[in-house]
């Protein structure tokens, strides 16, 4: 059943199209690799990739820093920055293939 849906190998290829379908133009997150980066370097990254999931998933284990996230402000338009409420919060988040992957995965097993 699902233990043995999420056991199921992690095939490069799923990775490859999860890279070829990242949006670019998109800022890095704490660990600089933009979402260009994983496209320019794929085939490279691919294998390199499987492993490090192939690793991970049996464990439930997730790196913490693929976890986090960088959040700045921004002022808001035509306001002032000396004041939080005319300041906007973003998050800058490392590219999450493994959390695409995982999508993937629960919703074939569905």
């Amino acid at each position: 059943g699902q233990q043995q849906t999420l056991q199921a190998p992690i095939i490069v290829q799923e990775i490859h199209s999860i890279i070829a379908a990242l949006p670019t133009g998109k800022l890095p997150g704490l660990d600089g690799l933009s979402n260009q980066y994983y496209k320019t370097y794929s085939r490279t990254l691919g294998p390199h990739l499987q492993n490090s999931f192939q690793a991970m998933l049996p464990a439930g284990a997730a790196l913490s820093e693929m976890l986090m996230a960088h959040i700045a402000t921004l002022p808001k338009p035509g306001k002032l920055p000396n004041r939080a409420q005319n300041l906007r919060p973003i998050s800058l988040l490392n590219t999450d293939i493994l959390a695409d992957i995982m999508l993937t995965i629960v919703y074939d097993d569905q």
